[in-house]
Formats: C-alpha cells, sequence, structure tokens
C-alpha cells in the first residue's frame, strides 16, 4: 500500500535536490540561483504543512482500521517518530 509517507519522502528529497542545484550553480556561476532559491524557499514553506496533513491523513486511516494504539501512536506519528508503514505492515 502507499501511502502519505511515500509522498512526504518524495517531497523531502525534491527540496533537496534543488538546494543542490542551488550550490552547483554558485559554484559555476551559472545565474540561476535566485530563481532556484526562491523556488526552494516557497517548498521549504508549504513542505511543513503538507507534511503535517499528510500525516494526519495517514493516522485518520490507521485509526479508521484499528491499527494504532490510541492515542499514543497516533501522536508519535504526528511527531514523525513513527511512520505510518509500521502499522500497515502488521
Amino acid at each position: 500500500m502507499l501511502t502519505n509517507t511515500h509522498f512526504i519522502k518524495d517531497l523531502e528529497l525534491v527540496e533537496g535536490a534543488l538546494y543542490d542545484l542551488e550550490k552547483i550553480s554558485q559554484l559555476e556561476g551559472v545565474d540561476l540561483t535566485n530563481m532556484i532559491r526562491l523556488i526552494r524557499d516557497r517548498l521549504g514553506m508549504a513542505l511543513p504543512d503538507v507534511v503535517n496533513g499528510l500525516r494526519i491523513d495517514d493516522v485518520l486511516e490507521a485509526h479508521k482500521k484499528g491499527l494504532l494504539n490510541w492515542p499514543e501512536d497516533g501522536k508519535a506519528i504526528l511527531k514523525g517518530e513513527k511512520s505510518i508503514e509500521e502499522f500497515f505492515k502488521k
């Protein structure tokens, strides 16, 4: 099953790739730095909300299916201490 955790990881990879691209463009003297920085900043601002929203969706879905020890597991997932995959594998 594909959970929102996969999407969270993908978003984090994109943000990391933009960071690397920004650094490379500075070294090579390419004039993309400001554009890349703007994109990365906007993604960085959006990422926490996206991550929280996806985690909430995962928690609600797992709770409906009775997979969580409520509320402890739900809180751990929302804090990023546990991944929803742990509960879907049980």
